[in-house]
């Protein structure tokens, strides 16, 4: 760790002889409220090196940084014990040199979806404009990266800052999403490699991911000469309050005032603030207020106006706080107060203020100048019904135009709306979109648009999801102008399933859907959301770098059995593609030993599309909510874990030919009607104890219909060199980061999807040709081929790192097993050895207490002559045991009888098909049927004409079975001198 640190700070900072480098850490020891910042400054990379070894060692170090422009002087403090120390400065009025140019990509909401799409975009951004390629990467520990180019030659801050700006300018001109206002701050402080990121509930690595050589200046400055025109200026950023988390690492200029009524605009607290001179603040807040003031025009004015009203005010006091805030502001770099912060001490106003998730603060948000000239600026506005306008945080502004022409701008929507939406639920047309909840988490709005006609109706319909409002007339206006345009475009717009695969009613392809986003060939567009709750387990949460660690440690183990589980995440949308009359497959993995992996496996398998815990099904979940679920999700796979007992596996197996039939089951509604029958075809897949091959050939007797729908393999056991405990814990961090897999997955073949088509239809036909597979193996067929894509597919992506080579082999290999244990299945009838099974398994059981066995059988249409038919063995003790006659054989023509009725009622209770086994008989015997009565000329004789089975046994190979089967009778001995 301490090395990766070394390396990254010999090149990304300047190291002059003469000025310092601060190192920027926070500390957090028991008893504390926050973590508190320090700041070290070192004259060279020994004394950093040696700092940053003592700092790792202590417990109550969090987050390190370091400044990237060296300062000129360092400050000095004075200890408990009267000993001065030296402290770090970072502002740019002290700033001397800078050795780097530097982005900070954010993999987030708003960001890119993953590391790997980060990186690419920084590949195609660097290409593009001629940039050389960055010498050091560095992974922020929450999936981010921070891009560096280190330069040969140090810098002056009048050098650096026009090269700075000209890269700003670039990153926006070309798309690329990155924090600008990094990029433009000479005295930004980032995270050293080796240290770690302890901004979420776990502490995670920042890691040194690329390290190469220095740059000559004039290549980087060629490269972005034609963006050095416009100057990049420093507006609206938080300044950094040195003792203050919640805004560390940002810069510290001379804050243009603000207008206090500005502030009022953007901030409910400040506005109740305000206009109440501050009666309801606890000393918390007051204390907040005037540092607000500090950052206003008129300072004091501000000051006295937010505290006059409160029974505790005193002029002096109010007065010498003002003059303490302001002389903190210019020596140490006290910056504005966060709205998380203003939140944490107690302003009722912010519990549904969506501002507290963005880590601003209400100076940020604030117009530069007076509300009574400032324009809002427009975001995002294609929805929006004229003369309505959107801020940057998704807020909904009119502009009032008073009589002298002045705009006087109104928000009217004090809530984010974004990913608008109109779509039928249940034959009711219903509004949806997406806004913030005060935690920052997503809020998925649906409601009828029926009831957003009244006031009374809009609050509680809002309300409903977290959201108050104060209803006026300029909402209503804006809710009808705001639905008018929404539905004026519907027409236009393909009606759109939530997940998966979408046609329009022309056959044309339209795009594949998931978590509230289409992806299709014209780019990505606003889906419908389902139901809440489905949302929140099947959509993206947390970040995708937890995900990606852990699908390397199941690819890196080279175990194709849990390889072929684990592409089941990404073949189950590629069913579809597939056509034919397969709907859906089971795969599964099977073994007895614990700890092998296959759970570890399914649980990263599903958190590619949900969330690992709750959206895996179980043999708990009823049948209904299975199949209802499965007709939500469509495509998406289905994952099935922990099958163990005899009771889950019958009810396993009961489902199986449902979820694989590809429709959930006929309901009727309350009223009578029939329900939508909901379509669905994908993959389930499995891991279990004992085979569920073995329980379907039980439970399914008689047919193939049950295992051909299954894949099956075991799951070898690790050997012990293999074994990790990293996996737990990094499936426990899966539980809360989740999802982005599928996103990514989604827009790769939603927009792709005619490529992806031809791949699939192309990887089952060499799959075909290469097993030779028979009409019956088709779903075997669609099992490899989706799983094999799928993983091919998922590294193109970059998701995964799949050995393709390996998983095709391991798959031919078991798809010739399963063919072999099929040619012995007992419930293939198609073979005569299984049918004469479980015929002589008939026989037998019935053969002394309901057959005879005579000299021959009568097949004229008369009685026979008296004595003409003999009964062997008659006389005997055994014809004492005969109950009822249901199989007659006659020796001399080889003639067996079998009663049609008694078969059907013993087929019945073995759980055999009746008519496929006739059928059987048929094809493999000649059996046919006719009328006749059994023991006609015996007094054992059937006394009515019924339908028997009537099969010639000679020529057949039943014929050694009825000479062993009549033997035995005549050895029996309870025939006595019969024999």
């Amino acid at each position: 760790m301490l090395e990766q640190a070394k390396n990254y700070l010999s090149r990304v900072v300047p190291w002059t002889g003469q000025e310092y480098v601060g190192l920027h850490y926070t500390i957090l020891k028991e008893g504390m409220y926050k973590p508190v910042w320090l700041g070290k400054p070192v004259a060279n990379l020994k004394e950093a090196t040696n700092q940053l070894a003592w700092l790792l060692k202590q417990n109550y170090v969090r987050d390190i940084y370091v400044s990237m422009a060296s300062q000129k002087e360092a400050g000095t403090k004075t200890s408990k014990t009267g000993q001065p120390f030296k402290v770090a400065i970072r502002s740019r009025e002290n700033a001397g040199h800078l050795k780097s140019l530097f982005l900070d990509i954010d993999v987030k909401d708003g960001g890119y979806a993953s590391t790997t799409e980060a990186g690419r975009a920084v590949g195609q951004f660097v290409a593009t404009i001629g940039l050389p390629k960055p010498s050091v990467v560095v992974g922020s520990g929450s999936g981010g990266l921070h891009v560096y180019w280190t330069l040969a030659n140090v810098l002056t801050l009048q050098e650096w800052q026009p090269l700075a700006d000209a890269l700003c300018r670039a990153a926006q001109e070309h798309g690329l999403k990155f924090d600008s206002q990094c990029t433009v701050d000479s005295v930004r402080i980032l995270r050293i490699p080796g240290t770690l990121n302890c901004k979420l509930e776990e502490r995670r690595p920042v890691t040194l991911e690329i390290m190469r050589d220095e740059i000559p200046n004039e290549l980087v400055v060629e490269a972005l000469q034609p963006y050095m025109a416009t100057r990049v200026h420093l507006q609206d950023v938080t300044f950094a309050d040195v003792n203050d988390e919640l805004t560390a690492g940002m810069e510290t200029p001379s804050a243009t005032p603000r207008d206090i009524h500005a502030v009022a605009s953007v901030c409910p607290w400040i506005k109740e603030t305000l206009e109440t001179n501050g009666v309801n603040n606890a000393n918390p807040l007051w204390f907040l207020s005037l540092r607000i003031a500090t950052f206003c025009k008129d300072t004091e004015v501000v000051g006295h106006t937010l505290s006059s009203g409160h029974h505790g005010y005193l002029h002096e006091e109010t007065q010498i706080e003002l003059e303490r805030l302001e002389r903190d502001k210019q020596t140490k770099s006290v910056g504005f107060p966060s709205c998380k912060k203003i939140c944490e001490s107690g302003a009722p106003q912010c519990a549904n203020c969506p501002n507290v998730s963005l880590n601003s603060s209400p100076l940020s948000l604030a117009p530069l100048s007076s509300p009574s000239t400032a324009l809002v600026p427009s975001f995002n506005n294609q929805f929006l019904p004229e003369g309505y306008r959107m801020d940057a945080i998704g807020h909904i502004w009119s502009d009032n135009v008073d009589a002298d022409g002045v705009i006087h701008p109104e928000r009217v929507i004090p809530f984010v709306i974004s990913d608008p939406w109109t779509t039928r639920v249940d034959g009711r047309w219903h509004l949806q979109f997406t806004s913030t909840l005060a935690d920052g988490l997503p809020n998925f709005v649906s409601v009828r648009v029926a009831e957003l006609t009244t006031k009374d109706s809009i609050a509680r319909c809002l309300g409903e999801h977290n959201i108050t409002i104060l209803v006026t007339p300029k909402v209503q206006n804006f809710m009808v102008a705001f639905l008018q345009k929404l539905q004026a475009a519907r027409d236009g717009v393909v009606q759109l399933d939530s997940y998966g695969w979408n046609w329009d009613d022309a056959g044309k392809y339209a795009g594949f859907t998931y978590a509230g986003k289409c992806y299709s060939t014209r780019g990505v567009s606003p889906a419908p959301h389902p139901h809440e709750t489905l949302l929140k387990l099947y959509s993206p949460k947390g970040a995708s770098a937890h995900w990606l660690e852990a699908a390397k440690l199941i690819t890196k183990q080279k175990r194709p059995a849990l390889d072929a589980l684990f592409a089941c995440a990404f073949a189950g949308p590629l069913i579809r593609l597939i056509g034919g009359d397969v709907d859906g497959v089971a795969v599964g993995g099977i073994s007895r030993e614990s700890g092998i992996g296959k759970s570890t496996t399914l649980k990263i398998a599903q958190a590619v599309w949900g969330n690992p815990n709750k959206a895996m099904a179980g043999t708990k979940d009823t049948e209904n909510s299975v199949f209802n679920k499965a007709g939500k999700i469509r495509h998406l796979p289905i994952f099935w874990d922990e099958i163990k007992t005899a009771e889950e596996t019958r009810s396993f197996v009961s489902m199986i030919f449902q979820l694989t039939g590809g429709k959930e089951k006929s309901r009727s509604s309350r009223d009578g009607s029939l329900r939508d029958q909901k379509s669905f075809n994908t993959i389930l897949a499995y891991a279990s104890n004992e085979s569920l091959y073995d329980a379907v050939l039980r439970q399914t007797t008689g047919t193939t219909a049950g295992h051909m729908r299954m894949f099956e393999f075991v799951v070898p056991q690790m050997e012990a060199a293999q074994k990790t405990s990293a996996l737990n814990k990094l499936v426990g961090d899966l539980y809360e980061n989740y999802g982005h897999a599928g996103a990514i997955y989604s827009e790769y073949i939603g927009k792709n999807y005619q490529n992806i088509h031809d791949l699939v239809e192309k990887t089952r036909a060499s799959w075909e040709k290469l097993v030779s597979a028979d009409t019956d193996e088709r779903m075997w067929v669609v099992a490899c081929t989706t799983m094999i894509a799928g993983a091919h597919i998922a590294n193109l992506c970059g998701l995964t790192e799949f050995d393709e080579k390996g998983l095709r082999k391991f798959l031919h290999t078991e798809f010739m097993r399963m063919r072999e244990t099929k040619k012995t299945a007992p419930n293939d009838l198609s073979k005569s050895l299984n049918v004469m099974a479980i015929l002589g398994e008939y026989l037998s059981e019935r053969k002394i207490e309901h057959s005879i066995t005579t000299n021959k059988i009568n097949l004229s249409s008369g009685r026979p002559k008296a004595g003409e038919i003999t009964v062997e063995g008659e006389g005997t003790s055994r014809m004492n045991k005969l109950r009822s006659l249901e199989i007659q054989f006659g020796r001399e023509n080889g003639i067996l009888r079998i009663s049609d009725a008694a078969l059907g009622t013993w087929l019945k209770l073995k759980g055999y098909g009746k008519q496929a086994f006739l059928s059987s008989i048929k094809d493999s015997f000649g059996a046919v049927p006719t009328y006749g009565r059994l023991g006609s000329g015996t007094d054992y004789a059937d006394p009515v004409t019924r339908m028997v089975w009537q099969i010639s046994i000679p020529g057949t190979e039943l014929e050694e079975f009825m000479e062993i089967f009549t033997k035995e009778i005549k050895d029996d001995p309870d025939t006595g001198d019969a024999k």
